[in-house]
C-alpha cells in the first residue's frame, strides 16, 4: 500500500542539509552534556558526604541527570560565583541549543533547495557560535576545576569559528 502523503524525496541538498542539522544537534548536545557533568563534579566536590554510600551518591546522580539544562547553568553560575557577563553567555548558549534542539528541523525542508538555503546555514551558524562560546566557557571551567592545562589564546579565539565551520561545512 503507497502512503497517502509524500516522503522527502533524498537528492545531493537533502543529504547535505540532514549533515549540517546532524552536527549542529550533536554539538549542541554536548553543550547540554558537559554542563550537566560540570554541574555534577561541582556538587560532588562541595558535599563530600554524597561519597559516604553508594545510595547517596545514586541519589545525587539521579537528580542530576532529570534536570534541565537551566538548572545545571544556574547551579554552575551560582556555585562558581560567575561575573554577570559569564551567566548571560551561558544562558544565550542555551537558547541557541534549544533553538537547534527544537525548532532548527521545522520547517526545515528549504534547507534542500539551494535558493533559502543560505539564510538558514547563515542562522545555524549564528545559533552554533553561541552554544560554543558558552561550551567553551564550561569546558574552560571543567579544566580550572580539575587543575588540567588551560588551552592556548589562539585555540580559545579561534574555537567558535571552528566549530561553526565544521557544523555549516557543505560537501
Amino acid at each position: 500500500m503507497d502512503f497517502p502523503f509524500e516522503l522527502p524525496e533524498i537528492t545531493e541538498f537533502s543529504d547535505q542539509g540532514y549533515a549540517i542539522l546532524g552536527r549542529a544537534l550533536a554539538y549542541a548536545t554536548s553543550y547540554e552534556s558537559n554542563c550537566k557533568s560540570l554541574a555534577t563534579l561541582i556538587g560532588l566536590k562541595l558535599d563530600h558526604n554524597l561519597l559516604n554510600t553508594e545510595d547517596h551518591l545514586n541519589e545525587f546522580l539521579a537528580f542530576m541527570q532529570k534536570r534541565k539544562l537551566f538548572a545545571h547553568i544556574k547551579d554552575i553560575v551560582n556555585k562558581t560565583n560567575l561575573n554577570h557577563s559569564i551567566p548571560e553567555i551561558l544562558h544565550s548558549g542555551r537558547e541557541a541549543r534549544n533553538f537547534i534542539a527544537h525548532e532548527s528541523s521545522i520547517g526545515v525542508f528549504p534547507l534542500f533547495e539551494r535558493d533559502d538555503r543560505d539564510s538558514i546555514i547563515k542562522e545555524l551558524r549564528e545559533k552554533t557560535v553561541k552554544v560554543a562560546d558558552a561550551n567553551l566557557i564550561i569546558l574552560l571551567l571543567g579544566q580550572k576545576i580539575t587543575d588540567e592545562p588551560i588551552p592556548t589564546l589562539s585555540f580559545l579565539n579561534s574555537y567558535p569559528k571552528k566549530i561553526a565551520d565544521w557544523v555549516c561545512r557543505i560537501e
